[in-house]
């Protein structure tokens, strides 16, 4: 937890650099002022030898209406707000209504918040459109923001243009009644909408839009494939990349009533309207901290952390994500067979998850922090967290037959209390790795890849210098990957050579796959160490990024993979077939015996 907080922390610093001169642009609502900054400091990297050291930054873009009022809970409007006055876009906006972080720097919470932010490669000079790259956060749908990103080397090293846009999160951006009152998936609507403004508008800043790539980490991530899959996005974006999570990780979708929630929160607020459109009504007239208070509590359980998120609502999100495994014809086949894409996991990110749920879900029982090791947490966590995942590959009828299959196929006995808390704890890290990322990643790339376009899968595995995870973490944890694709300068120039080559390298194939498709080309400058091979239906390959990159031409953690994907659901099969003859049986019997 410590690696991630001192990450995100070297990423909300502003960027070390000078402003030279500002700059207009005249978008339709009205102009706009942003500035031209150099970073000179650059010029020490033998990476960044010959490159334009120029670039343009403009902050605090509205695309939306601020969803406030009779807003909240609707769908993001098309900014209508018009100026004649030259607009400032040279300060960070307000982030989304959300809980943040007590150990990260705060920022200012608004409801008016559907903001966005450009970095531009360049003086604005150039007539060479430059390919585009939006970003979309992760954070769980329960909190993030742009301003945690600053992707200055990315622009400069990548001469792309990088596109932040904010989204609502938690239950102002993914309550859902299930019905057409409130459908759910503002946040997702959001990214769209900003998406949207990106290609109606980025020509004006030097962009190409026919060239856009969506790419997130996390639950920008599983966003960036939710997106891939929804019909009304057709042409908006050619390529998306993917980053720890897709349409598959368990947090991607809400398979829950939500109304229980609605109420409960209601009763919270005084709202205890019976009819739930007035009880809709009367949560919008709430405080906006105050309706966040109780809808979400500031260090969630597992359970309650992941309550707001994206639904299929049948407008957005039109099916079941597993409903799509296996199918090749169709309007969602056909839009995955327009879009490159790129998708990859990190080796041990798991570890994140098991060392922040523990103390989530017991801490505050007790008043007080609760470390990870303590296995009295540790373990009913974890079997929580495995109980979820067998009704996902099962139904009533195996469920208990498919818990104890994973139970023994991780732990190998059912006295957990044999193992020392460090290897039931890398046993977790292990098992949340697989199920909510590696298995993830591969049936989405397989459905992808079925398409027949272009499918580029990695791993990174790389334990960074002076990490501060325990020794047996040997690779790369949650989060960790955005310190090499949008590293703060100072750090950049900080870290160790190895460090600073795989950034460099992570980050020319990342704009590569941006401007054609295509991770290997343009040949890069210094070039690229090996090439990237393409993930097909036939060839299961992917990239291991490291000190030392290497193709590797069977899937990551293939044997996990093939434990979910094949031998899973024949257990669930043989299980079904042998309750429904049990049942056969017992009929037969009670017949007899009539």
């Amino acid at each position: 937890m410590k690696d991630i907080v001192f990450l995100v922390l070297t990423q909300i610093v502003i960027t070390s650099s000078a402003a030279i001169k500002t700059d207009v642009v005249n978008i339709p609502n009205g102009p706009i002022h942003g500035s031209q900054e150099s970073v000179s400091n650059l010029a020490t990297s033998p990476y960044l030898e010959g490159r334009d050291l120029t670039y343009r930054r403009f902050l605090g873009i509205p695309f939306a209406d601020p969803p406030v009022g009779t807003l909240r809970f609707k769908p993001p409007q098309q900014l209508s707000a018009t100026w004649n006055e030259t607009r400032e876009a040279t300060t960070y906006p307000a982030i989304c209504v959300q809980h943040q972080w007590p150990q990260l720097p705060q920022f200012e919470t608004s409801e008016d918040c559907l903001y966005l932010s450009i970095w531009a490669p360049g003086d604005g000079s150039s007539t060479e459109p430059k390919a585009v790259m939006v970003w979309i956060y992760g954070g769980g749908y329960y909190g993030g923001s742009i301003n945690l990103y600053d992707p200055t080397m990315l622009t400069i090293i990548g001469d792309v243009i990088v596109v932040n846009v904010a989204y609502r999160v938690n239950i102002f951006g993914f309550l859902s009644t299930g019905d057409d009152l409130v459908p759910g998936n503002m946040g997702l609507l959001d990214q769209q909408l900003g998406i949207r403004w990106v290609k109606d508008n980025i020509a004006l800043f030097g962009g190409d839009p026919e060239r856009i790539t969506i790419f997130g980490e996390s639950a920008g991530a599983s966003s960036v494939t939710q997106h891939v899959i929804a019909p009304s996005n057709k042409g908006l974006f050619q390529r998306a990349i993917s980053q720890s999570g897709t349409i598959f990780t368990p947090f991607a979708f809400q398979e829950k009533d939500m109304v229980p929630f609605i109420r409960e929160t209601g009763t919270a607020v005084g709202c205890d309207n019976p009819n739930i459109k007035d009880l809709i009504e009367c949560l919008i007239g709430v405080e906006a901290t105050k309706l966040l208070n109780v809808a979400l509590t500031p260090y969630p359980a597992p359970d309650n952390f992941f309550k707001w998120v994206p639904v299929v609502d049948g407008k957005f999100i039109v099916r079941d994500p597993y409903d799509l495994i296996g199918k090749t014809r169709g309007p969602i086949p056909k839009m995955l067979g327009d879009i490159d894409l790129m998708l990859g996991t990190n080796s041990d990110e798991g570890f994140l998850f098991v060392s922040i749920f523990v103390p989530f879900e017991r801490a505050y029982v007790h008043g007080k922090p609760i470390p990870w090791e303590n296995m009295t947490y540790t373990i009913p966590v974890m079997k929580d967290a495995i109980e979820g995942i067998a009704a996902t590959y099962s139904d009533a009828t195996s469920k208990d037959i498919i818990f104890k299959t994973l139970i023994y196929a991780y732990f190998g006995i059912e006295d957990w209390t044999n193992l020392t808390k460090e290897k039931i704890t890398e046993i977790g890290m292990h098992f949340i790795t697989d199920t909510w990322f590696t298995v993830p990643a591969y049936q989405f790339v397989k459905m992808h890849a079925a398409q027949g376009k272009h499918s580029y899968i990695y791993n990174l595995n790389y334990r960074k210098a002076g990490s501060f995870l325990p020794t047996w973490v040997k690779g790369t944890d949650h989060d960790e990957d955005l310190d090499y694709i949008i590293p703060r300068i100072d750090t950049f120039l900080a870290k160790p050579e190895a460090e600073q080559l795989l950034s460099y390298n992570m980050i020319t194939y990342w704009t590569n796959f941006a401007k054609t498709g295509n991770p290997n080309d343009p040949v890069a400058s210094p070039a690229l160490p090996v090439k990237w091979p393409i993930f097909t239906a036939d060839k299961e390959q992917y990239l291991e990024l490291s000190d030392n990159i290497t193709p590797i031409d069977t899937f990551i953690r293939s044997d996990s993979v093939k434990f979910y994907t094949e031998y899973l659901p024949v257990i669930t099969g043989a299980s079904k077939c042998a309750v429904r003859k049990f049942n056969r049986k017992e009929n037969k019997r009670k017949m007899t015996i009539k």
